[in-house]
């Protein structure tokens, strides 16, 4: 054992081991043994196990004892001012003659110490517990024994799987083998009766254990009893009996269970599938029944759609709920009509400063809409809600510059609930223009015209002169914009800058990731069932899950800004300038492209108001922004504040644009 073992000062640790160590000790990889920091003069070093330190002597010690004999002493003095290299050293030849020495010296682990036995209880309550038996090997393995306790016929059934199980690994660590273990059924299962094998080492522990488990359930049992066969026979019973009684009083329960599988969700016309507003963060989400609680109320998972597509949303969300009741997977078929039902129920339910949220998993669709006999109540959205909203996009997904409305006061709501309805003449002119061969007098789409005319079309004198407000407000926050934007647009030509543009690179072609703020690692990007994620490939950081490439590859940038070169942005002509140009530049950028970003948001939400409410008397038709182009915004948005956060560390530390 002349090479290094391991670096007393920088250990190694193996943090995927979960074996039990005795207290402070850690399993160091190299060595493959636990150690535990012990403080030698001005330093703390890793010491294994039989090693210690004794600072009145300045002195390591290395002591084995076997049988209540002592087999090995030696102390290892040190210089009175030594250095790493010196302690290190002599530590070292300490640890490899201490461990040569006392190899042969490995100690029999007793089943009384190290075997443990347990009950362990399913996740269904109303289920039979497992019997668990469970060996902790000095290699690190932890290896168990596992079996539902009502398959136990008796006593000697138990106490011979016991025995069973530790018969092998006795075997095992007689055979000094390193290799991984493996169970054998031929030599777990003994065939000698219990009478002619010792169970006192097993049986207390299995009888408390059993114990243990009756007295968390609140299980009848008889106290009392030494005998251990018949004390085993009426702790299983009590739990037998105890179960039944518990099956009994959820089977009176899954009248709830039944209703929460067959009953469609108000607000979505789905089994088991919810759509909310969390008015905390200003976002929507789908989420699953997952269970009951005590007084009936639904357990839930949340999917928000800053995370998933809609549909993507909505499929986990089904999954979830079939998962957490037992039900079957769904056809295709029934998949599709919950879907389509859901989100016709959207139509109904979202108002229109909302609608963004949900619009790439309705635009382009004709959706069959179901007459209802209680039209659902739409998710009411305060307009000073509203307008956070448009704020938040603006950020990147963050109230930056102010505070979130619902923590600056308690507004009251008021009814100024929108939805968007589907213009079914459109939707016939676009298969038109898109070459549609079918038949479009279909009934559905007939019967839905019909229906939106007479139900989602019919609002009140009140209803059309609020959205003819809200019409104003918006025309007039477009006009602002315009003359901001037009405003940013001059000073933008006539400044020093010379660009009048971002760059000829496309904002959403992200053709490099970031490394790893955290541990210098690369970064990794996959794409898996419409969820984009980038991942470091060494430690756990990761970014946002997005629904597409671009998103989240800017995420990631964004998160991990200080591993990024100025020289690496490919937009903003950051070439030949100073820092401090650049900033300037970039506040100028900043006027030009955020006002742009407002305002076609605002065209956005007017377009879709004067949709709704067939606001005929308006100056004009308004037409919503290209989606591709909002994203192009968008994208350009995020790199301007990855651009600004590494400007910003440039101009801290005085670096230069191309160092």
């Amino acid at each position: 054992m002349s090479e290094l073992i391991y670096d007393p000062f920088k250990p190694q640790f193996d943090l995927h081991f979960q074996g039990k160590t005795k207290a402070n000790f850690k399993f160091e990889k190299r060595i493959g043994m636990p150690v535990r920091p012990v403080s030698v003069l001005n330093w703390t070093v890793f010491l294994i196990e039989g090693i210690s330190y004794l600072p009145s002597m300045r002195a390591f010690k290395a002591s084995k004892m076997n049988d209540g004999d002592i087999v090995y002493e030696k102390l290892v003095s040190l210089r009175q001012n030594p250095d790493k290299s010196e302690i290190a050293t002599k530590l070292l030849k300490l640890t490899r003659d201490f461990i040569e020495a006392t190899s042969k010296y490995v100690s029999k682990l007793s089943p009384s110490s190290s075997l443990i036995i347990g009950i362990n209880r399913k996740r269904n309550p109303a289920l039979s517990p497992t019997l668990v038996v469970q060996f902790n090997l000095p290699n690190r393995q932890n290896v168990k024994r596992v079996k539902r306790l009502d398959k136990f016929s008796s006593y000697d059934e138990a106490i011979q799987f016991i025995i069973g199980f530790d018969r092998q690994i006795q075997k095992y660590l007689e055979s000094n083998n390193d290799a991984k273990f493996q169970f054998d059924k031929s030599i777990a299962d003994p065939d000698s009766s219990v009478d002619d094998l010792d169970d006192r080492p097993y049986q207390q522990k299995l009888l408390v254990a059993l114990q243990k488990y009756v007295h968390e359930r609140g299980f009848n049992y008889t106290k009392g009893i030494k005998y251990a066969p018949l004390q085993f026979k009426e702790l299983t019973t009590a739990i037998s009996d105890g179960l039944k009684v518990f099956r009994v009083a959820e089977h009176q329960e899954s009248s709830t269970h039944s209703d929460v599988i067959s009953r469609k969700q108000r607000t979505t016309g789905v089994v088991g599938v919810k759509f909310k507003l969390d008015r905390r963060a200003l976002e929507l989400y789908v989420s699953a029944v997952t269970g009951i609680r005590d007084g009936g109320f639904h357990k839930e998972k949340k999917f928000y759609l800053s995370k998933y597509k809609l549909e993507e949303a909505f499929k986990l969300a089904k999954k979830a709920f079939h998962e957490a009741f037992g039900l079957p997977p769904q056809s295709r078929q029934q998949y599709l009509d919950d879907f389509n039902a859901f989100k016709g129920r959207l139509l109904l339910i979202v108002p229109q400063p909302l609608l963004y949220q949900v619009a790439d998993g309705l635009e382009g669709h004709s959706i069959a809409i179901a007459k209802h006999s209680k039209r659902p109540t739409p998710i009411d959205v305060d307009p000073e809600e509203a307008k956070w909203l448009r704020f938040k996009v603006r950020n990147g997904g963050k109230f930056k510059g102010g505070q979130h409305p619902n923590r600056r006061k308690n507004s009251s709501i008021a009814d100024l609930s929108g939805i968007e309805c589907l213009d079914f003449e459109e939707d016939l002119a676009e298969l038109d223009a898109n070459g549609y061969k079918g038949d479009k007098s279909d009934q559905t789409l007939i019967d839905n015209a019909q229906y939106l005319d007479e139900r989602l079309l019919s609002y009140s004198d009140e209803e059309i002169q609020e959205a003819y407000k809200e019409a104003k407000l918006l025309i007039n926050e477009i006009n602002q914009l315009n003359e901001l934007h037009l405003d940013a647009l001059n000073e933008f030509k006539d400044s020093d800058y010379k660009y009048g543009n971002f760059g000829s690179a496309s904002p959403v072609d992200v053709d490099f990731i970031a490394d790893c703020e955290r541990c210098g690692a690369k970064a990794s990007y996959t794409a898996t069932d419409g969820k984009h994620l980038v991942t470091c490939t060494k430690c756990t950081h990761k970014g946002a899950t997005m629904f597409n490439e671009w998103r989240a590859k800017l995420d990631w940038n964004r998160k991990n800004s200080h591993m990024i070169s100025l020289k690496q942005i490919p937009h903003f002509h950051f070439k030949n300038r100073t820092i401090d140009n650049s900033i300037r530049y970039m506040e100028s950028v900043e006027k030009l492209l955020f006002t742009e970003i407002d305002k076609q948001n605002a065209k956005r939400d007017l377009a879709l108001l004067q949709r709704k409410y067939k606001l005929e008397d308006l100056a004009e038709r308004f037409s919503k922004p290209g989606k591709l182009f909002i994203e192009r915004l968008e994208a350009y948005g995020e790199w301007f504040w990855i651009s600004m956060a590494v400007l910003k560390r440039y101009q801290l530390v005085g670096k230069k644009w191309n160092s």
